[in-house]
């Protein structure tokens, strides 16, 4: 949305991208109440970006504060979105570096990853003590950042990472899968389980994926969305006027029923008019004046 990230990542990806190095991007979208033109910003840099990038993954900020608390201050909030943002990368390279169960290379990311800049997501779960393997993917999986584990079930593929210490047991493995293929049934899933003495007694899932987009009802070219009407809570709604009816019947003029005022004998003569009234009819008929019977 503006700024060094912005503005660099493109020109950083594009260097790497002519060196022929695999370029991961991991990008941060404004906060919502930052407005449309912060958005707008972001949007542009990020089609730089995804020009010079294998995969992007984009995750909004408003997602990532919702792991940190509302209550959180503000400096700790960022400082806390960051490592959320960083232990991303930091699995990837665990993956590719530290001895493992099940290894991974840069090909694997590739089948996973590559060309699905727009819908790239991640998340990550972690858990020590007694039933660690499932307290971890649980975790993973109540995540904000796959919306309760549903954005699993439109993802084409899904890249696994565990890391535990010594004692990680093919069985805790066994676990964390299925329960992730449970979520994505669909997605083509490649995993890799390494070891790390630093996490001796716990255990850490993240996954990085490619998600299908929330379908959307296609309007047809040159057709103009229905307007929507909003309709206060047990108010009904009414209904549109609508200017003209074919089956609608024609006016029709009507007569009003008004007394008519008789001459007499003059009725046959031509009327004694003075100043625009009628002399040949009675004074308090002409005046309007009421008698008394």
């Amino acid at each position: 949305g503006g700024g060094t990230g912005g503005g660099a990542a493109p020109v950083v990806a594009k260097a790497a991208r002519e060196q022929n190095a695999f370029v991961l991007a991991f990008v941060a979208l404004p906060f919502g109440f930052e407005g449309d033109r912060r958005r707008q910003q972001a949007a542009a840099q990020l089609e730089q970006l995804k020009a010079h990038a294998d995969a992007v993954i984009c995750i909004p900020n408003d997602k990532l504060f919702r792991l940190v608390g509302d209550q959180a201050p503000a400096v700790e909030a960022f400082r806390k979105c960051d490592e959320i943002m960083a232990s991303g990368a930091q699995a990837i390279w665990q993956l590719l570096s530290r001895p493992g169960l099940i290894n991974l290379d840069f090909a694997d990311i590739r089948a996973v990853l590559a060309g699905k800049q727009g819908e790239g997501l991640f998340a990550r779960g972690e858990a020590d003590g007694e039933d660690r393997a499932k307290q971890a993917v649980n975790a993973l999986l109540e995540s904000p950042l796959l919306d309760a584990g549903q954005t699993l079930g439109r993802s084409e593929g899904v890249l696994v990472s565990i890391l535990g210490g010594p004692e990680l047991a093919l069985t805790d493995v066994q676990k964390i899968v299925d329960a992730i293929k449970q979520e994505a049934p669909r997605a083509h899933i490649i995993m890799g389980a390494a070891i790390d003495e630093a996490y001796r007694g716990r255990v850490a899932v993240t996954v990085i994926a490619a998600a299908q987009p929330t379908p959307r009802k296609a309007v047809p070219a040159g057709a103009s969305p229905a307007p929507t009407v909003a309709v206060a809570p047990g108010a009904a709604a009414e209904k549109p006027s609508v200017a003209k009816r074919k089956d609608a019947a024609k006016p029709k003029q009507e007569t009003l029923a008004l007394d008519s005022v008789t001459r007499g004998r003059f009725e046959k003569s031509e009327p004694t008019l003075w100043n625009g009234e009628n002399l040949d009819v009675p004074t308090f008929l002409r005046r309007g004046v009421a008698l008394n019977r």
